[in-house]
């Protein structure tokens, strides 16, 4: 919290690793034809550190996945917010 405000990042994409990363954002590069630029790896790890660097207070998980494992890709989501939230509850 910063000055009576709650901070939140409204939209992070995040992957379970690093190698995924790398695989999904390069075929978003080669799809759109276009790098992304300076936007991390969106490993967990790596999303709380910025949100302790930047004092975030809360991060909405924008993940997606094909339809063959959104399920999937959705109880990782879930799993994932409940791991971390009770260590960086910051209000």
């Amino acid at each position: 919290m910063i000055e009576n405000f709650i901070i939140v990042d409204g939209h992070t994409h995040t992957y379970p690793t690093k190698e995924k990363a790398a695989q999904i954002l390069g075929a978003f590069t080669t799809f759109y034809n276009m790098q992304p630029i300076g936007i991390g790896n969106g490993t967990i790890e790596e999303v709380v550190s910025n949100m302790q660097k930047d004092r975030i207070d809360y991060t909405v998980l924008a993940n997606f996945a094909p339809v063959k494992i959104l399920h999937q890709n959705n109880l990782w989501s879930i799993k994932i917010s409940q791991k971390i939230q009770p260590a960086y509850s910051f209000g």
